[in-house]
């Protein structure tokens, strides 16, 4: 058989028949990966050449996206590292941070439920030579979806080898940044976080709650007075400056710098923030053109595209903090922005 080119993508079915074989089965909206085997130690599948195999390995088990999820949803979280996990495929096509809401994920499907709406994930157990030609393949390409904060926590503790390959993961901090800090002390970050020994691309989607106050992404001026003269102060929270930031038991920066152990890739690492708070859901104007409570509208639009830019600077910064890069660089007209505002301030 002469084989050329690439394996097409809308093939929906990729039939390799031996004593022992495998059936993977594409489509556009999932896949599904089952498996078989027979009575005797060879296959024919097997013999083919290295380079062809290596294709067929890639089609099967390349660029696929797994949930990882505890297998019993009332699992305390507890030291001893005796967890059950399994693995779900996703049904949803594309990264979810280039989303602005916190979109669900694989809509229709029930977390946990049994019926077949959701497809598992298992490793097919053929033999030695089928492992280690399929393994490397599968994790150097594949994306993890953790739900959220204590599922994170599980996964990680779990001390499963799986963790240890992991290289991308997507993470969705749903809840809000104060419901994270009560899941990851300082001590957790240290000592969890490094069982990903092998993480190279993170996607963090934190969703921000009507608990999480303006001051993540507040800005404020402090006035001091220095013999006399008055001296103003910008601190900006959407730049991860201020108390908020620095307080005893806001340990989400020290969440974010115990990634920075794994030299995260600057390709595969995102941060998007989403206002999850239901003020900012969009609201309804009936008001006459000429009625002056109409002009509420515009400055309602007007603060939607300032709240916008501030989350967009704190995705930016969180981003900086994962990678270990200065916060400041990335703004190179901070000091700048800063005399502006405080120009405005004094004028008004």
């Amino acid at each position: 058989m002469l084989w050329s080119g690439a394996i097409h993508k809308e093939m929906s079915t990729l039939m390799l028949c031996s004593c022992q074989h495998i059936v993977v089965r594409r489509s556009n909206q999932s896949a599904a990966i089952t498996e078989t085997m027979g009575e005797h130690t060879s296959s024919s599948l097997l013999q083919l050449p290295r380079k062809l195999r290596d294709r067929i390995w890639s089609y099967a088990y390349g660029d696929l996206i797994v949930h990882a999820e505890p297998a019993c949803v009332d699992q305390k979280m507890n030291p001893s590292g005796n967890y059950a996990f399994r693995y779900v495929l996703c049904q949803q096509l594309g990264s979810s941070s280039d989303s602005l809401k916190m979109l669900e994920c694989c809509p229709g499907a029930k977390r946990g439920s049994a019926n077949g709406e959701r497809t598992p994930f298992f490793w097919p157990i053929v033999n030695k030579q089928f492992w280690a030609e399929t393994i490397e393949i599968f994790y150097a390409s594949a994306t993890f979806k953790v739900a959220g904060s204590v599922d994170l926590y599980i996964l990680a503790s779990s001390q499963q080898q799986s963790v240890r390959r992991m290289r991308k993961l997507e993470v969705r901090i749903g809840l809000g940044i104060r419901h994270h800090n009560r899941i990851w002390s300082p001590a957790r970050c240290s000592s969890v976080i490094k069982h990903f020994e092998n993480l190279r691309g993170l996607t963090l989607l934190i969703g921000l709650v009507v608990e999480d106050d303006s001051n993540y992404t507040g800005t404020c001026v402090n006035y001091n007075y220095d013999n006399g003269k008055r001296i103003g102060t910008v601190i900006r929270g959407s730049r991860m400056e201020g108390w908020v930031w620095e307080e005893q038991r806001n340990w989400f920066p020290v969440f974010l710098r115990s990634f920075q152990q794994h030299h995260l890739q600057d390709n595969l690492t995102r941060v998007a923030v989403i206002d999850r708070r239901k003020q900012n859901r969009g609201r309804a104007f009936n008001y006459h053109e000429k009625d002056p409570r109409s002009r509420e509208k515009d400055l309602w639009r007007e603060d939607v595209v300032i709240q916008e830019a501030l989350r967009q600077d704190l995705a930016v910064s969180m981003r900086a903090v994962l990678l270990g890069q200065n916060i400041s660089q990335l703004f190179p007209d901070w000091e700048v922005e800063n005399e502006r505002l405080l120009e405005e301030n004094e004028r008004t």
